[in-house]
């Protein structure tokens, strides 16, 4: 009876948490000398203290293998999407601009949207079985996001239009690795007219599209309504740094430069319309 009662303790082989022996990770070995540490040989304290490090080190390891394997997967995604060789870090850091910018927050919103390829192209919707066909708005190709944003011909002449009015080299959009070159450039040199400029012409075509595809109406939007836009941001934001500072100086410096370069002094009224109309109807 005292037996049923009283079961025998496990040995130090069954139990890898006995008094005597204490073993943990990787096989090693933690001995008690019950002489000198009654406390510790008497409670069971220290064993659960130990017990729970060893089980936190490996939910620590598998959070770590499950984030980089995770990590590993979106930049593949990404590089897969838009048939690039680019790096984890290098995406983070695209997508951590994009927050960072001082663009409006609409606009980070379809920014960010449209690095995902989020945005709803003809090729999309009719995969969601929400349309009947799937042909860009110049009927040449489907409308894809690398076709709409640089193969079509009403964007490639928004481009050519860009590329006269700055210089050639400002924005010189071609392919794919021109709109990431822009990105990542800019925003290492912490351009802020240069970027919003480029953001603001991509929306442009976008509301474009939208207006075309959706309403039946063929709209142009000059550039020069994306660079009277990109005053509007940059003076907001030296409303928002400090007076005189260098970053002050350095916004002054490039909205006096878009000025001159767009002569925004006396805005017409067709503009004035379409930067007040500037709401797609997708998004």
């Amino acid at each position: 009876m005292d037996g049923a009662r009283n079961p025998p303790s496990p040995t130090a082989e069954e139990n890898p948490f006995c008094t005597n022996d204490l073993r943990i990770s990787r096989g090693r070995k933690v001995n008690i000398d019950t002489n000198q540490n009654t406390s510790l040989a008497n409670h069971g304290s220290f064993r659960q203290s130990t017990a729970k490090q060893y089980m936190g080190w490996q939910q620590t390891t598998r959070t770590w293998k499950y984030l980089m394997k995770k990590s590993e997967t979106e930049e593949q995604t990404m590089n897969h999407k838009w048939a690039q060789t680019d790096t984890r870090r290098l995406w983070t850091k695209r997508f951590t601009n994009i927050w960072r910018s001082p663009l409006p927050h609409r606009d980070k919103v379809w920014l960010w949207k449209l690095l995902q390829q989020g945005l709803p192209t003809m090729e999309r919707v009719a995969k969601w079985g929400k349309s009947d066909g799937n042909f860009c708005r110049c009927k040449s190709a489907i409308e894809s996001m690398e076709h709409l944003f640089l193969d079509c011909r009403h964007t490639q002449e928004k481009w050519n239009e860009c590329r006269k009015v700055t210089t050639g080299s400002a924005l010189d959009i071609r392919e794919t690795n021109d709109l990431f070159q822009i990105m990542d450039e800019t925003w290492k040199g912490k351009c802020t007219a240069k970027i919003v400029f480029f953001v603001k012409i991509l929306w442009s075509i976008w509301l474009e599209r939208n207006s075309s595809t959706y309403n039946a109406k063929d709209i142009r939007i000059p550039i020069k309504v994306a660079a009277r836009q990109t005053a509007d941001v940059l003076s907001a934001k030296i409303d928002q740094v400090k007076t005189g500072s260098e970053i002050a100086s350095k916004l002054k410096h490039e909205l006096n430069l878009i000025s001159s370069l767009f002569q925004l002094d006396a805005p017409d009224n067709q503009e004035s319309q379409a930067t007040n109309d500037d709401t797609p109807t997708k998004t």
